[in-house]
């Protein structure tokens, strides 16, 4: 039997077609699945705001000094809302963290509620800015105290150094100073020698006298012009202006005058004696090496009571004017 024509015969089964499944479309330029999603994931609503567990009153008086409203909750929320001045303590020592400025939220499953949280009326709230103030007051007060008591103690300690600095400056000019007169008065005794001994040698020499270095004899002068150039020679010498600023013209000046008073009346006894116990004259003439050598270069010479006398028999008016002319231009 012909097989093709048994209409019985099984047939092999045939495959339905599938539904073609719509392929995905490309996105497009410049978009990404995945970043969309995470934005989406981002963009989840924060938890609530901190306000419900933080005592308003505290944060207004916060807010009030300057801070803001997140700065003054987180401070509170994060101090149990123990106080203000505790707040600001934390706010002191937080302010240079990187979320500082941040808002505070709770977690979407955290309470919103304290039932713990106090209650403040607004008279309580009004209340407690004003305690807060005047605590903040006496606090700066205490402080501005506190470093007034620091700066008067520095003040204090600077004072003493200075004057501790000042004594021991002062002792060290005086020790200068005093090694300084020392010196010049060593300078100037060295230096007296010295004229002494030249003129004790000029005076031998005058006198035919042989001289011996070192004598001590003294050899009386006579009244002249050279005694008295000698004698002056001494004062400039030792009494320059650099050293002894003023002494020899002082010297000369009264040198001059008493000459001066001499000659305007010879016959007056009062002026023709030099009192060497005179503190002036002392200071002036009497105790300056030269100057007592130039009153005896034209006549005086000591008497019994110590004083210098220009007797009779020395004196020469015309040797009074030539030592005036002498010293005179000395003084000038």
């Amino acid at each position: 039997m012909d097989p093709t024509e048994n209409k019985d015969a099984e047939m092999p089964p045939t495959e339905e077609p599938k539904p073609e499944t719509p392929a995905e479309e490309p996105a497009a330029d410049g978009e990404n699945p995945d970043e969309e999603k995470k934005e989406i994931q981002e963009e989840k609503p924060k938890g609530k705001p901190i306000s419900d567990l933080v005592n308003q009153g505290m944060a207004s008086s916060i807010i009030e000094m300057g801070f803001t409203k997140a700065v003054a909750e987180k401070a509170l929320l994060y101090t149990n809302n123990a106080s203000v001045e505790k707040a600001f303590e934390w706010i002191q020592e937080h302010q240079e963290d990187p979320d500082f400025l941040e808002e505070e939220f709770l977690a979407p499953d955290q309470p919103t509620e304290d039932p713990n949280k106090p209650k403040l009326t607004k008279e309580e709230k009004i209340q407690a800015a004003k305690d807060l103030q005047k605590r903040l007051r006496e606090k700066r007060i205490a402080e501005d105290k506190r470093l007034e008591e620091e700066r008067e103690k520095e003040r204090i300690r600077s004072t003493k150094e200075l004057q501790k600095a000042k004594k021991k400056m002062e002792e060290n000019e005086a020790r200068l100073r005093l090694e300084l007169e020392r010196k010049e008065k060593k300078e100037f005794n060295e230096e007296k020698r010295r004229m002494e001994e030249l003129l004790r040698k000029e005076a031998a020499e005058r006198a035919g006298k042989k001289y011996v270095p070192g004598e001590t004899t003294k050899i009386k002068k006579k009244p002249s012009l050279q005694a008295v150039k000698d004698a002056a020679k001494i004062v400039m010498t030792l009494y320059t202006e650099d050293r002894r600023p003023g002494v020899a013209k002082t010297c000369f000046k009264t040198f001059y005058t008493l000459c001066k008073n001499v000659l305007k009346d010879t016959d007056n006894q009062k002026f023709r004696i030099v009192n060497l116990a005179n503190e002036k004259i002392a200071a002036r003439i009497g105790k300056i090496s030269g100057g007592l050598g130039m009153l005896k270069g034209v006549g005086f010479y000591e008497n019994d009571e110590g004083n210098l006398e220009l007797m009779d028999e020395h004196l020469d008016p015309d040797l009074l004017k030539e030592a005036m002319e002498l010293v005179e231009l000395k003084m000038n």
